[in-house]
C-alpha cells in the first residue's frame, strides 16, 4: 500500500506509461548523517555555554582570592604595627631597636634579658644538655675543637625550637650561637679544672710520698750512724780499760820483785 502510494506514473522512452520511485526522497544514511550533525551542533552549543559560565565563575573566584590576599596583607601590617608599638621603650615615643651582636667581649647578654627571655634562656640550656648527650659531645674538648658536624646539628635543633622567641628582640639569631658557645665553654672548664685538680692532688701525693721516703731514708741513715758510733765508742773503752789494767798489773809485779 505504501509503496504503491509513492509510485507515480511516468512515460518511458517508448511512450509507455510506467511507475518509478521518487528520486528526491532522502535515504536512511543521509538521515542518519544529518541527525548526527544536529546532535553534535547541539552539544557544541551546550559546551560553549558551559565554558563561558565556568569562565565567569573562575573570574569571580580569582577576584575573591585577590580580595582575601589584600585583607591578609593588611591584617599582617596591622599586627606588625601593634608589635612595634608593644616594643616601644617606656616613657619614650621611639621604637626600641633590636639588639645587634656586640663587637666587644664585656657585654653580658643574660643581665640585659627580660624576665620572659631569661625563662627562654633556661629552657635553651636544658635543651642543650639533652641534645648534647644524644649527639655524644665530649665535654673535655674545647668549643673550637668540637666536630663541626655535631655543632651544626646542635645549632640547627636549638634554632628551630627557639628562633621565633628571640627573633623579635635580637638581630638574626646570634644569641643562640653565643648561648651554645658559652655553654660548651662552661662545660669544658669544670672538666679541665677537675682534671687539673686531680693532677695537682696526684703531684702532691707523689711529692709527699717522696718526702716521706727521704725522711725515712734519713732516719735510717741516722740510726745506722748512731749504731756505728756507739760500737766504735765501745771498742775504744774496751781497749783503754785493757791497757790500763795491764800496765797496773805489770807495775805491781815489778814492785814485788824488787822487794
Amino acid at each position: 500500500m505504501l509503496a504503491a502510494a509513492n509510485i507515480q506514473p511516468t512515460s518511458g522512452p517508448s511512450g509507455v506509461i510506467g511507475h518509478t520511485a521518487n528520486k528526491s526522497r532522502p535515504t536512511a544514511k543521509k538521515l542518519s548523517a544529518a541527525a548526527q550533525k544536529a546532535v553534535l551542533h547541539r552539544q557544541d552549543v551546550t559546551l560553549i555555554a558551559e565554558n563561558e559560565q565556568l569562565k565567569v565563575h573562575l573570574l569571580e573566584f580569582q577576584n575573591t582570592v585577590d580580595a582575601l590576599k589584600l585583607a591578609t596583607e593588611a591584617a599582617q601590617r596591622e599586627v606588625a604595627k601593634a608589635q612595634r608599638a608593644a616594643h616601644k621603650a617606656p616613657n619614650s615615643g621611639k621604637v626600641r631597636n633590636k639588639v645587634p651582636k656586640p663587637t666587644h667581649q664585656e657585654w653580658n647578654m643574660l643581665p640585659n634579658m627580660e624576665a620572659k627571655e631569661k625563662d627562654i634562656y633556661n629552657m635553651i640550656l636544658q635543651t642543650l644538655r639533652t641534645e648534647m648527650h644524644h649527639l655524644g659531645f665530649d665535654l673535655k674538648v674545647k668549643y673550637k675543637v668540637q666536630p663541626h658536624k655535631k655543632l651544626g646539628k646542635l645549632f640547627k635543633i636549638v634554632c628551630c625550637i627557639y628562633k621565633a622567641d628571640l627573633y623579635e628582640q635580637y638581630d638574626f639569631d646570634w644569641p643562640l650561637a653565643e648561648i651554645v658557645k658559652q655553654y660548651l665553654q662552661n662545660s669544658w672548664k669544670p672538666q679541665t679544672c677537675k682534671h687539673k685538680a686531680d693532677a695537682k692532688i696526684n703531684n702532691e701525693r707523689m711529692h709527699t710520698c717522696t718526702h716521706i721516703d727521704e725522711l725515712e731514708d734519713s732516719k735510717t741513715a741516722g740510726v745506722n750512724e748512731g749504731l756505728n758510733n756507739s760500737s766504735n765508742k765501745g771498742e775504744g773503752k774496751g781497749k783503754g780499760k785493757g791497757k790500763g789494767k795491764g800496765k797496773g798489773k805489770g807495775k805491781e809485779s815489778m814492785g814485788m820483785d824488787r822487794d
